[in-house]
């Protein structure tokens, strides 16, 4: 038979290891709290320290100009936005062409369609000013 001391001791063990599990799981919790607070504050500093890009007007004289070297087929306004075609470009002068176009706007739509499989693309940009 079971006694009352063992049944006591028993539960009072059983009390003790359930109290450190929570309290181990409970820590972990915590720490990883206090991790993601701390990226959080990380990123509003980040946030709060940037510097705001200061950008052109983007008209259809600066996009003839940053599509000089490319193969320019036309230039669309309409609704707000410029629609331009160009092609055969490369992989290469496409991305500089993107980095170009966002210091004037804002890049809503792009098409890139490469048939020949050597990253030569006929492209398809809408543009909106900011």
């Amino acid at each position: 038979m079971v006694n009352r001391k063992l049944v006591y001791l028993l539960s009072t063990l059983l009390l003790f290891v359930c109290f450190y599990v929570f309290i181990s799981d409970f820590s972990e919790f915590k720490n990883f709290l206090n991790d993601r607070y701390l990226r959080f504050k990380n990123f509003l500093f980040l946030l709060n320290n940037t510097e705001s890009k200061k950008r052109g007007n983007l008209n259809e004289e600066i996009l003839r100009e940053l599509t000089k070297s490319l193969e320019l087929v036309s230039i669309n306004y309409e609704y707000g936005k410029y629609e331009v075609k160009l092609r055969k470009v490369n992989a290469i002068e496409l991305v500089n062409l993107l980095r170009e176009l966002e210091n004037y706007g804002k890049v809503e739509k792009l098409e890139a369609i490469d048939n020949s499989g050597r990253g030569i693309f006929d492209v398809r940009l809408i543009v909106s000013p900011l």
